[in-house]
């Protein structure tokens, strides 16, 4: 269902100067444990962030959406993969910024990326190394107290007991090239929620378009056809 919400927005000129897009599908609920730490390495290893600058923090520059989107697409400023999970779905999305007149490239070249995950298995380098991302940054957010806290909330309030970090570490640890294909094919299968914000939107094909393109990439006779 297509909805209209640029009435919800405040301000004289509410639209940011750049074009922002969200592209989401539903994910494993935290209940599917493999499926859901696969889904976890999944978006680590696609990774993203903002366009570069002076300094820049250099973590995650070796990720799907820095090397392939952000280092090759100078009207990209934003490129990051983000997964959630609940009781009983999750979902795992992108967030795309740029330039507006790169709007349709711009989702192109993040369909492209679906592509690849859905038609070929990680390579060993880069797969172990979004496991140790995710792994140094499973063990850094904890050395705060607050985070301690609310980890021991929502673990509690989910699955009704906490698991150690270690629990968690050895999870990911075990992910497989195969897990990572898999649950790719599995997420990208199902149906594609988006929502756009910023000028030249009506630019953007429609949502029937960009779906069809989606779920051509899962077979191998389409997958390259992106649009026309």
């Amino acid at each position: 269902e297509e909805r209209d919400l640029s009435h919800l927005s405040f301000g004289a000129d509410p639209l940011p100067e750049n074009v922002h897009v969200a592209l989401g599908f539903e994910a494993p609920s935290h209940k599917e444990e493999h499926e859901f730490v696969s889904a976890c390495v999944l978006s680590q290893l696609l990774g993203g962030g903002g366009s570069f600058s002076a300094g820049g923090p250099g973590k995650g520059l070796y990720s799907r959406f820095y090397l392939n989107v952000l280092n090759r697409h100078e009207q990209i400023k934003t490129a990051i993969s983000y997964n959630q999970a609940y009781s009983d779905s999750g979902c795992l999305y992108f967030h795309l910024g740029g330039e507006p007149s790169y709007l349709r490239s711009m989702i192109d070249v993040a369909i492209r990326e679906i592509g690849f995950l859905v038609s070929e298995r990680p390579g060993s380098v880069e797969l172990e190394r979004a496991k140790k991302q995710l792994q140094s940054m499973l063990f850094m957010n904890l050395e705060q107290r607050p985070v301690v806290f609310e980890d021991i909330a929502r673990q509690v309030l989910s699955v009704g007991k906490r698991q150690q970090a270690d629990y968690y570490f050895n999870r990911i640890e075990r992910i497989q090239a195969d897990d990572i294909y898999e649950i790719a094919r599995r997420i990208f299968s199902k149906p594609l929620a988006i929502a756009g914000l910023g000028k030249n939107l009506n630019e953007m094909r429609s949502y029937a378009q960009i779906s069809d393109t989606v779920q051509r990439q899962l077979s191998p006779k389409t997958r390259w056809r992106i649009f026309g």
